[in-house]
C-alpha cells in the first residue's frame, strides 16, 4: 500500500464525494461547533471548564459516529446503501466495534501513560549529553511512538470491523490478514496529523504570540484567543477524522477484495494425481 499513492487516492475520493460529505458531515461539525460557542464563557482553565470540555468532547464523538458508519457504509457498499439507511441507526455490530474500540483506546492510553514516563526518563539522560541531543530524542520518541500507536489502532479498527461483520469472526486471523497494512496506515495518519497542524497554525498564526506569551506567563490567553483555538481545532480535529475514516473503510475494501479474489482459487479442488 503505496503511503503517497493512498494518500492521493483519499483526498480524490473526499472531493469526488463532497456533496455526501456535505450532507452528513456538515450536522455533528455544527453541533460541535455550537457548543464551543455557547460554553465559549468555560474555556479558561479550571475544574468547570475541564468538565465542560470532557462533556463537548463527548458530545461530539456521539455526533461524529453516525458520520463515520454512513461514510464508511458508502464507500465499502456504495451510495444506495446510505440511502436506504437512516443516518442514525446503529446496529449491534456497530455497538460491538465501538465497544471494542473505546476498550482497546483505555488499554492504549495507560500503554501511553507508562510509555510517557519512560520517554521522559530517556529525554532526562540524554539532556546530560546537551539540549541538543534531549530535543532530537524527544522528537525520535514522540514520532516513534505516536507510530507505534497508530499502527496498533489501525490494525485493530480494522480488525474489529471484520469480525464485527462476521468476514472473518475470528480475531485472530483477522489480525493476521490486517498486518501488512499498519505501518502504512500510520504512516499515511502522521502525514493527516501533520497537514492538519501545519494548517491549524497558520490560520491561528495571529493568536499563536499570544498563546506562547501567556504559557510563559502562566496566565490565562484571552476568551476570544481561546474561542479561536476551540473553532479551529474543531474544524481541523473534523477533517482529521474524516480522512482517516476514509483511509479505514479504503484498507477495508481492499482487504475484503482480495479476500474475495482469494476464495474461489480456495475452492477449487486440486487436480487428482496421475495413476
Amino acid at each position: 500500500m503505496p503511503v503517497f499513492t493512498t494518500l492521493k487516492q483519499i483526498l480524490v475520493l473526499c472531493w469526488q464525494e463532497r456533496a455526501v460529505a456535505a450532507r452528513f458531515g456538515l450536522v455533528p461539525i455544527a453541533v460541535n461547533l455550537a457548543l464551543v460557542v455557547i460554553f465559549r464563557e468555560d474555556l479558561e482553565p479550571s475544574a468547570a471548564s475541564y468538565v465542560a470540555q470532557s462533556l463537548i468532547g463527548l458530545v461530539s464523538v456521539l455526533a461524529f459516529a453516525p458520520f463515520c458508519i454512513a461514510w464508511y457504509r458508502m464507500i465499502l457498499f456504495g451510495k444506495d446503501d446510505v440511502a436506504r439507511r437512516p443516518l442514525f441507526t446503529l446496529k449491534l455490530p456497530e455497538f460491538k466495534f465501538f465497544g471494542w474500540t473505546i476498550l482497546i483506546s483505555i488499554l492504549l492510553a495507560l500503554v501511553s501513560i507508562i510509555g510517557l514516563f519512560a520517554g521522559g526518563g530517556i529525554v532526562v539522560a540524554l539532556a546530560a549529553l546537551g539540549q541538543a541531543y534531549a530535543v532530537a530524542g524527544g522528537v525520535v520518541l514522540g514520532i516513534g511512538w505516536a507510530a507505534a500507536l497508530l499502527m496498533v489502532l489501525s490494525r485493530w479498527s480494522i480488525v474489529l470491523a471484520m469480525v464485527a461483520a462476521d468476514q472473518p469472526a475470528d480475531l485472530k486471523e483477522a489480525w493476521t490478514i490486517s498486518k501488512p497494512y499498519g505501518w502504512s496506515m500510520a504512516a499515511v495518519q502522521l502525514l493527516i496529523f501533520l497537514a492538519a497542524g501545519l494548517l491549524a497554525a497558520l490560520a491561528l498564526a495571529g493568536v499563536i504570540p499570544e498563546l506562547m506569551e501567556a504559557s510563559r506567563s502562566k496566565t490565562a490567553p484571552s476568551a476570544s484567543t481561546l474561542l479561536a483555538l476551540n473553532l479551529v481545532s474543531t474544524i481541523a480535529g473534523a477533517a482529521t477524522l474524516w480522512l482517516c475514516s476514509t483511509l479505514f473503510a479504503l484498507v477495508y475494501r481492499r482487504i475484503m477484495s482480495d479476500q474475495a479474489a482469494a476464495a474461489p482459487a480456495a475452492a477449487v479442488p486440486a487436480p487428482n494425481p496421475a495413476p
